[in-house]
Parts: C-alpha cells; sequence; structure tokens
C-alpha cells in the first residue's frame, strides 16, 4: 500500500505492454529520501511494475469535487528579456481549439506545406487515432478523467529533441513515444501530478563555455526531484528513463502559419492545463502544500554535443517520411 507522500513513476516498453497486467510488480532499487519542506517531510519512492500493481488498494482515490487553491507564484521573475507577456494570475484558462503561444518560438522560422507533409503526426486523423490509442493505458482510479492531449517536443537530457504524446488527466502526467507510422505506443511514463514540486517557464540556455549553437527560444520545464540532482550514471546514460524532469516545447508543426494556432501543437496551452490541474490535484492530495511555477531561464547542460546537433538538424526524432525511407 503506497502512501499520499510516494510517487510512481511507470515505464512500460511495447514487450511489455501486453504482458503488464500478468506480472507482479516489484521494487527495483528503491530508495525513499526525507527533505524537510515548510510542511514537512516529502517521501520519494521510485516503483517498477504493472498499472495494476499501481492502483490495488490506492489509499489516495478520491472522486469528490474540490474548490482549487491558488498556484504559489511566489518565485514568479519579472525578467522583462523573456518576453512572454503571460500575466502571473492567468493559470487557469484552457483552450480547446486554438491559443496563442506566450512561449518563445524560434525566429524567422516558417515551415511550409510540403515540410509538414512530412511529419505522419500530420496525417489525416493521426492525431485522433494516437490519442485514442495511448488512452488506453489510462487507468482510471489512479489517474482520473482525460483532461487534454498534446504532440510536443521532449528535450531529453542529452540534448536530444522527441516527438511525444503528452496526455493530461485529473491526476497524472502521461508521457508517450508513440510511433506515428506504425501506431502503436512504444513506451510511456507515468507522474502523479501530486509528485511534480516545480514548472519552470523560459528560455533555453545552455552553460558558459558551451559551444553548442543558441536555441533563441523556450518551453517549459517538469521536474519532480525537490531540487535534488539525480546520479551521474543516470544523467551520463544517455538511454536513461529515470531523469526527474521533463523538458517541452512548442511541436515543429507550429511554424506552419496554418498550425501556428492549434493547440494540440502548443506548449503553451498544455502548461496551461497543467496549472489548472495541479492546482486541483495538490488540493486534493496535499492541501497544505503548494507547487511553484517559476519564470527564468532553462539551463541545459550540454557543452560539446555533436551528435545531438546533427540528430536535431535532422528530426531523427520525429516520425518522418525521409525521401521514401520512413523512420
Amino acid at each position: 500500500m503506497m502512501t499520499d507522500d510516494k510517487f510512481v513513476s511507470e515505464y512500460l516498453s511495447d514487450e511489455h505492454l501486453s504482458s503488464a497486467d500478468e506480472k507482479e510488480g516489484e521494487f527495483v532499487g528503491a530508495t525513499l529520501s526525507l527533505k524537510p519542506t515548510n510542511s514537512g517531510y516529502i517521501g520519494v519512492h521510485t516503483y517498477h511494475g504493472s498499472t495494476n500493481d499501481v492502483t490495488d488498494g490506492h489509499p489516495f482515490i478520491r472522486n469528490e469535487q474540490h474548490t482549487p487553491t491558488p498556484i504559489d507564484n511566489q518565485a514568479m521573475a519579472t525578467d522583462p528579456n523573456l518576453n512572454r507577456s503571460r500575466p502571473g494570475s492567468t493559470y487557469s484558462r484552457r483552450s480547446t481549439l486554438s491559443t496563442s503561444s506566450r512561449t518563445s518560438k524560434k525566429q524567422n522560422i516558417v515551415r511550409t506545406d510540403e515540410a509538414c507533409d512530412l511529419f505522419f503526426s500530420y496525417k489525416d486523423n493521426s492525431f485522433d487515432t494516437a490519442v485514442r490509442k495511448c488512452s488506453e493505458h489510462i487507468q482510471r482510479e489512479a489517474d482520473g478523467q482525460f483532461q487534454g492531449a498534446w504532440i510536443l517536443t521532449e528535450v531529453d537530457h542529452w540534448n536530444n529533441e522527441l516527438e511525444k504524446l503528452v496526455i493530461l488527466t485529473d491526476d497524472s502526467l502521461l508521457i508517450f513515444k508513440y510511433n506515428f507510422i506504425t501506431q502503436k505506443v512504444l513506451l510511456y511514463k507515468r507522474i502523479f501530478l501530486h509528485c511534480i514540486d516545480t514548472v519552470k517557464m523560459g528560455d533555453f540556455v545552455y552553460p558558459n563555455f558551451s559551444v553548442m549553437p543558441n536555441r533563441s527560444h523556450g518551453g517549459i520545464q517538469v521536474c519532480w526531484n525537490k531540487g535534488q540532482i539525480p546520479p551521474i550514471s543516470q544523467v551520463w546514460n544517455p538511454f536513461s528513463n529515470d531523469i526527474p524532469w521533463a523538458i517541452f516545447c512548442h511541436h515543429p508543426l507550429i511554424y506552419n502559419p496554418k498550425e501556428s494556432e492549434t493547440a494540440y501543437f502548443n506548449v503553451d496551452d498544455f502548461m496551461d492545463t497543467l496549472a489548472d490541474c495541479l492546482n486541483k490535484c495538490y488540493n486534493r492530495k496535499r492541501p497544505n502544500e503548494n507547487a511553484t511555477i517559476v519564470e527564468g531561464a532553462i539551463l541545459l547542460k550540454n557543452y560539446v554535443n555533436l551528435p545531438s546537433v546533427f540528430f536535431n538538424s535532422n528530426s531523427l526524432g520525429f516520425s518522418r517520411d525521409r525521401n521514401g525511407f520512413c523512420f
């Protein structure tokens, strides 16, 4: 039985999806760390197992309605250079059709219709099909009701840009590695919203003395590590799925003039819905605590990473038609 202060992070590959319900979950390298906060101590566990193992006997699932309490935005910065035009109190707006971008976009970039047609996520009904298939992995008792879905770009800890389908529910953030060509879920990750402690909005920057080309755009970083630095064995492993944060930015298709207002390519619309869901989830699960939303530069700790430059310049993290070769 898990308590309110335990964090569940799940990773299921395609070869495990069909047999997940048959396997008994077990803790693999689980550690419990206590960190003092303004309202007590937070315990963090990493759990590997089936979704049934997570939800059975779950002590904190409730269906009653609550009035959300405001997210703590005490640390909201006012740096004029970030050019967000986002008032600190504007967190509850949710768009279902379109939204203007407030997170900085790449300048002077226009993606033509022909370039967009190369993305399989741009094909007819591809988004609806992806959402339907990924939604099959939503666990009603653990996750709650579906709130929204987006196709975004995730920037991993090795600076690689990856196409991800992101789903928000009442109580969970689900991040899917989805193949838009074969229309299959390859990998997904579940983060309970009440374990997210910080969300940062801002421009992407590299450390001093980095030779990486400037990105000249921004995004958001969702953290559930309480400021703790992951071990070097995770940071230096390009295939690690245990990094306790996720960084998102707009999908490349948003640079098509026809799609500049499409909500599900826009990280700002995701941000608005995430903030709203965090409000409500914290009110239910941690009524005496607040998640923190801050505005400031998001540091990408890369100094010399030529493979990622090649990877990103060729959009290898996206499902595309590449002159007849589709991958």
